[in-house]
């Protein structure tokens, strides 16, 4: 596995992680309720992890319009939910 890190990847996040849907509630500014109804009808594409719904990045920024790499700043990798 190439573990290189290359320029273009500099200050670009979509690639490091899937979002759980504390964090996709917390940057779309909506409730837990709004976010399942919205996987329910298909609108957003998750997958369960564990159990757990999780979003990838490109779904969640095809979904909202939002760049993230524009909000990064906002996601706290790493941190339990």
């Amino acid at each position: 596995m190439n573990s290189q890190k290359h320029e273009s990847d500099e200050g670009n996040f979509s690639h490091l992680q899937l979002l759980t849907l504390r964090q996709v509630c917390r940057l779309a500014l909506l409730s837990e309720r709004s976010v399942r109804s919205a996987i329910k009808r298909g609108d957003l594409r998750a997958t369960k992890v564990g159990g757990q719904w999780r979003v990838s990045i490109p779904a969640f920024s095809a979904w909202t319009g939002v760049d993230i790499d524009s909000i990064a700043p906002a996601l706290t990798v790493g941190t339990p939910e």
